[in-house]
């Protein structure tokens, strides 16, 4: 193969490699070989080539729960994953954040994801009790691969989480090979200009420049004054405020609608309205089969039930509703959960999120309290799934345990990620160097 140029010899082997196992033991075979594979180009061209000619592989899926401890009165967040008992080809079901360098010893919930993205890839920061003194930094990783990658420290002229929303969004045409880090600020940094139109700002970082720029997106006058990113609170109708990520855009949920928005185009965003429904709780989204998706708690005549509806078309808002189903109905074996949904119509049960690989699975929670141990309340839930087509339930994770200070903490979960890695090569692809993890 001495008269073949690299870039076709790549390709060769990009179609001829069946796998990431395959392709790092034909980086024995040679240096040239070795060199090419080792070529951050070669797992985005491989995973293109996938993407052509198995569009419908599936994609190893999880559930991130971000609960609140306070030991010893340091605010820590606890990541806890999970995912289905039968995962494919027998990938880890779980992993730890512990490789990344803002991971402090001895406590292992001294980092926070922040944000999420449908190309396997989490952003991280580390968390303590004094958040201004903490680092300035973001890490984007890959939890599977454990490797990362450190982002340029933001700007100090807004605060670092309150009153921020983080979002991470891939182009999907170059495999997350170009990515951006959107920082949006609440309301007060929210202006209007001469009553005609307004504007909020957002920090946003591009892997392409490596740096952090502050945007000014405008929109035309709303009804809501009080318009800002961080979701409606009242109520605690809202399972998570975090942004999520799908089809190249963010998606955050606000009183009015959900707001979308493109950082590839940072200057125009839109508001897409709720479907019409009356009695929304618990409201959720989620991507299933490529398609964006809403999945709501509501009641009928009294009985609880829930609703999924696909978004048909991003620019009119125009939503489908495409299944409903009556708690009750649910078929289960376990006794807990058949009291939850038989006999108490499901109103201690909460939406958190939709299969990206099959759009007859929708997941659930059930929160059970199990007491005080003084002021504090602990809890357990029991995470299950529920097919739409045989309305049968399973139990997913029955041991998710949380111990709060009941006065300090309203809602049951501080945020839901969901984590979505496909099964081509696994990777944290950037065009930023991309340090060891070792």
């Amino acid at each position: 193969m001495e008269g073949i140029d690299d870039a076709l010899l790549m390709e060769i082997l990009c179609r001829a490699c069946s796998s990431p196992k395959f392709a790092f033991q034909c980086k024995l075979v040679c240096k040239r070989w070795e060199s090419l594979i080792s070529n951050p180009i070669f797992p985005s061209r491989w995973n293109e080539l996938c993407n052509i000619y198995h569009p419908n592989r599936r994609k190893l899926f999880f559930l991130i729960f971000n609960l609140r401890i306070r030991p010893k009165q340091n605010k820590y967040m606890l990541n806890h994953v999970v995912s289905k008992p039968t995962n494919l080809l027998g990938r880890r079901k779980s992993f730890k954040l512990d490789f990344l360098p803002c991971s402090k010893q001895g406590l292992p919930a001294s980092v926070r994801i922040a944000a999420s993205c449908s190309n396997g890839l989490l952003l991280c920061h580390s968390i303590g009790h004094l958040m201004d003194s903490e680092p300035r930094v973001y890490y984007l990783c890959n939890p599977l691969t454990r490797e990362w990658v450190a982002l340029p420290p933001f700007p100090a002229k807004y605060p670092f989480m309150e009153g921020v929303a983080v979002g991470i969004v891939c182009d999907d045409k170059n495999w997350s090979s170009t990515y951006r880090v959107v920082r949006f600020h609440e309301g007060r940094y929210a202006y209007p200009f001469n009553g005609h139109r307004s504007a909020f700002i957002a920090e946003i970082f591009s892997s392409k420049t490596s740096e952090w720029e502050e945007t000014e997106v405008w929109y035309p006058p709303l009804n809501n004054p009080s318009f800002c990113f961080l979701g409606y609170r009242s109520g605690a109708e809202y399972l998570s405020d975090n942004i999520f990520s799908c089809n190249g855009r963010l998606f955050m949920m606000n009183a009015m609608g959900i707001v979308v928005y493109n950082p590839f185009e940072p200057e125009r965003f839109h508001i897409i309205k709720f479907p019409n429904e009356p009695h929304f709780r618990h409201i959720v989204y989620g991507e299933s089969k490529g398609s964006f998706r809403l999945l709501a708690n509501t009641s009928i005549g009294g009985h609880g039930c829930f609703k999924i509806w696909e978004l048909t078309d991003y620019e009119k808002g125009e939503w489908r509703l495409i299944n409903e189903i009556f708690f009750r109905d649910m078929d289960t074996d376990d006794v807990a959960l058949k009291q939850a949904v038989w006999h108490d119509g499901g109103k201690g049960v909460q939406s958190l999120g939709l299969d990206p690989n099959d759009e007859h699975t929708v997941y659930f929670d059930l929160l059970i309290r199990d007491g005080f141990s003084g002021r504090n309340c602990v809890n357990h839930r029991q995470i299950f799934s529920c097919n739409l087509q045989t309305k049968k339930a399973e139990l997913l994770h029955p041991t998710i345990s949380q111990w709060s200070a009941e006065k300090e903490l309203g809602r049951a979960y501080i945020n839901v990620f969901h984590f979505a890695s496909s099964e081509y090569w696994p990777t944290c692809s950037n065009e930023m160097p991309l340090p060891t993890s070792n």
